[in-house]
């Protein structure tokens, strides 16, 4: 009988995974308190409270890329920082709609599930601009020491990169 028991525990504990979902082929960055996935061949460029990963070759300064920052900004509680979250995504909307007419705007203003953070916030846009189709993911996660982790993910349409699988694979994992 306790063999039973052990198998079915590790059966169970062998399908459960990290709770995170990982694009198939794609590789995952582990570090500065989260983990996320991100696509083959990608560079790691450490910065001060975070990390940028860029394709391969990309200018100093690309902005394609996925870039992780942990945020010192502190909260007094889950609801202010969604409070204040909402309010910049309205400005920015209307900041977009003033400065950049093409710019179409979906936001998911429910709150995300983000593995480890107490709440989370995800802002999509999606622009054209000079005939090139931009994607946008930023998700905001609140950590219980009240700081704030952002991934954002920003890259061309073309280039095939699974936003969504980059987004739903971001975890704290301190």
């Amino acid at each position: 009988m306790r063999r039973c028991a052990l198998l079915f525990a590790l059966i169970a504990l062998a399908g459960c995974g990290g709770g995170t979902k990982t694009p198939a082929g794609y590789r995952t960055y582990v570090g500065h308190g989260v983990s996320f996935a991100y696509p083959p061949g990608w560079e790691t460029r450490n910065v001060e409270n975070g990390v940028d990963l860029v394709p391969p070759g990309a200018a100093k300064r690309s902005l394609e890329l996925i870039r992780m920052r942990v945020l010192p900004w502190a909260y007094s509680d889950v609801d202010e920082y969604l409070d204040e979250d909402r309010a910049r995504s309205k400005r920015y909307d209307a900041f977009s709609k003033q400065h950049a007419p093409s710019t179409e705007i979906k936001r998911d203003e429910d709150d995300i599930d983000v593995r480890g953070a107490q709440a989370g916030h995800r802002f999509d846009v999606k622009t054209k601009q000079d005939g090139v189709e931009w994607t946008t993911a930023i998700v905001d996660a609140f950590r219980d020491d009240a700081a704030v982790v952002s991934l954002n993910v920003n890259v061309k349409r073309s280039t095939g990169v699974d936003v969504d699988g980059v987004v739903e694979s971001f975890a704290l994992t301190r």
